[in-house]
This record gives structure tokens, C-alpha cells and sequence, in this order.
């Protein structure tokens, strides 16, 4: 009986979307990343600007449950550049419509499992059912233990653990068109490698999706720390919160974003706030919206977008707020 429905589980549960490094190849060794504010300058105003820019817009494809697995890393962007809300979606998704079925028991039951992977590796799934009501409720759990898990869609290889926890369940994705779920994920040490790149992923990240009438969606992603590593290029986002809806019919979306972000690329931190929502039609860039990342000792770097393809950055490098250079860039270049 489980059999099966596990091994559903944990293919869905390796439905990872990563866009990371070009370039060489490279291990999984990650480089001290420091949390002190760096000053913005003329010259690193466009990476803290990109830096920021790019994790507030990890939500961009949220809308979209997606039919098939996918797994791997892509070799596209020089930056670290995780999408969020995609992956939380998904494995809320696989959860929510693979759980194993379970009668109700006296007491909590979890079940454990091991699996063959596509090609080569294994991974231990567990599913508790807290509540004991023999389905998904919140409270229950999910984690899952991957060994040198190689996947037959792209070739990838998985190690580490992937935890998952249920904070709150009205409705069923699978079946009601109206629902709200939350839920908290967890990676350690989650590390996938392939194409002679190299990520990984730690932290924590907690996930809130909600719709009325399974097209109109909004929620949020937020946590303490999640750090994502690209063949040695570290960013970290620490007390962040990103609010986000979307549309499934227009694909339109808002994104609303702040926090912190570390980066080795920065040698240090900056802060981003939004000041006015990112607006778009995904798969494009917002044409609308307004972030403001600032530095050490008051320094900022304002981002205006443009359109779709252009935005405006207005640099503050003495910190007495006002801008001394204003120029334009592209929004590919930022998210690069």
C-alpha cells in the first residue's frame, strides 16, 4: 500500500527549482559570508541593488502548480537565485495530494520508508500524522533523507534533509477551490549537483498560500535565515518577508519585499524595503514598483522600475539622502 504513495512523495518532495551559477564547475564548499552593513557605493550600488532586487522576486512563477518534476540545476544566472515560492508551492502540492493513507490511530503513527531513487541513491521518507486523523492536518509532518539520490528527469544529484511541517490547513488544494495552507520547511544541508555546478541550500523558510476560487492567489514566504550557495557564490536572507499575489488566469502578480541580504559578491549586507509593489505579467519582469537598499552609514540605492525590461537606480553614496548619480540599467542585468 504506503510503497507507492511514498515513493509519489518523495518525487514530488525533489521537485526543486534552482537557477544558479554559469561558469565552472565546482563543489559544494560555501565561503564565509560576512553579516556587517557595507557602505554603497558608485561602483556596488548595481550588485546591492540586484542582490535585493532578485530575491524579492523569487515568486515570479508562484502561480503556477506545474504538471511535471522538476528537478536540477540550470546553468543561467552568476547569481544565487532560488525561487521560493515555486518550490514551497510544489511540495505543498505533492503533500497535500500524496499523503499516505492512514486510519486513525490511538496514538500519533509515523510512517518511514526507504526508496530507490530514479537511477542510482535512495531516500527515507517519514510522514507523522500528529493528530492521528489518518490525513493532512496541521500539526503533521513530513521529512525526507536523501543519499546520493540520482534522478532519471535531469541527471541530478541529491544529499541532505528536507523537513516539512503543517501550521495551518483550511480546504484541500487537491479538490476545493477555495483553501489556505501554511506550512514551515526546513533545509539542511540540501545539496543538488549536476552539469559541473554545484548548490546549497540552509535555513528555513515558512510558506502561506490562500485562495478563494483557485485563481486569485496571495500569501507569503518568511523566516530567521536561508542561505543559498552556487559553486562557492553565498547570498543569505535573514528576518525576511516577501507578501506576494498572482493571478492564474492574467499570470499578473505583486510582489512586496524586505529584509536583509548577505552576499560574498557584496562583502557584507544591505537592507531592501519596498517602497511602492513590484507589479508584472509573469513570465516578465515588474513594469511598475520601487525598493530601497540601503547600506552602511545611511548610503542607499533607490530602484525605480522603469517597464519590464528597464529600471532606474538613484544612488545615495555619502548617506546625507540625496542622490548623487542617477542611471539606468536593465532588469536581466540585475538579475544576473
Amino acid at each position: 500500500m504506503k510503497d507507492h504513495r511514498l515513493a509519489k512523495i518523495a518525487s514530488g518532495l525533489l521537485s526543486v527549482i534552482l537557477v544558479s551559477s554559469c561558469g565552472g564547475g565546482g563543489g559544494s564548499d560555501r565561503e564565509t559570508v560576512s553579516s556587517a552593513p557595507v557602505a554603497i557605493t558608485l561602483d556596488n550600488a548595481e550588485a546591492a541593488a540586484g542582490a535585493s532586487a532578485a530575491n524579492s522576486q523569487s515568486t515570479y512563477d508562484v502561480g503556477n502548480m506545474g504538471g511535471g518534476i522538476v528537478v536540477g540545476v540550470s546553468a543561467q544566472d552568476a547569481r544565487p537565485n532560488f525561487r521560493m515560492a515555486a518550490f514551497a508551492r510544489r511540495q505543498l502540492r505533492w503533500v497535500t495530494k500524496n499523503y499516505p493513507p492512514v486510519s486513525p490511530q490511538v496514538v500519533s503513527i509515523v510512517i518511514t520508508d526507504d526508496i530507490a531513487c530514479g537511477v542510482s541513491g535512495s531516500a527515507t521518507v517519514a510522514f507523522d500524522d500528529a493528530d492521528n486523523s489518518g490525513g493532512i492536518s496541521a500539526g503533521d509532518g513530513f521529512s525526507i533523507t536523501f543519499r546520493n539520490c540520482v534522478d532519471d528527469t535531469d541527471q541530478t544529484t541529491m544529499n541532505g534533509v528536507m523537513a516539512l511541517r503543517l501550521d495551518s490547513a483550511f480546504g484541500d488544494p487537491g479538490t476545493d477551490l477555495a483553501w489556505d495552507m501554511g506550512m514551515t520547511m526546513t533545509l539542511t544541508n540540501f545539496m543538488v549537483s549536476g552539469g559541473g555546478n554545484s548548490s546549497t541550500i540552509d535555513g528555513d523558510m515558512g510558506f502561506e498560500l490562500a485562495t478563494g476560487d483557485g485563481v486569485n492567489f496571495s500569501g507569503s514566504i518568511g523566516g530567521n535565515s536561508l542561505a543559498v550557495s552556487v559553486n562557492g557564490v553565498t547570498e543569505i536572507l535573514s528576518d525576511y518577508l516577501i507578501k506576494f499575489t498572482s493571478n492564474d488566469a492574467t499570470l499578473a502578480y505583486s510582489v512586496d519585499a524586505s529584509g536583509t541580504v548577505s552576499s560574498t559578491d557584496l562583502g557584507g549586507s544591505v537592507q531592501f524595503d519596498t517602497l511602492v509593489p513590484f507589479e508584472g505579467v509573469d513570465p516578465d519582469y515588474p513594469h511598475t514598483g520601487v525598493m530601497k537598499i540601503t547600506g552602511a552609514n545611511g548610503t542607499s540605492v533607490t530602484l525605480k522600475v522603469n517597464d519590464s525590461v528597464n529600471a532606474q537606480l538613484e544612488i545615495d553614496a555619502d548617506g546625507d539622502g540625496n542622490s548623487e548619480q542617477s542611471t539606468t540599467t536593465q532588469w536581466k542585468k540585475l538579475d544576473s
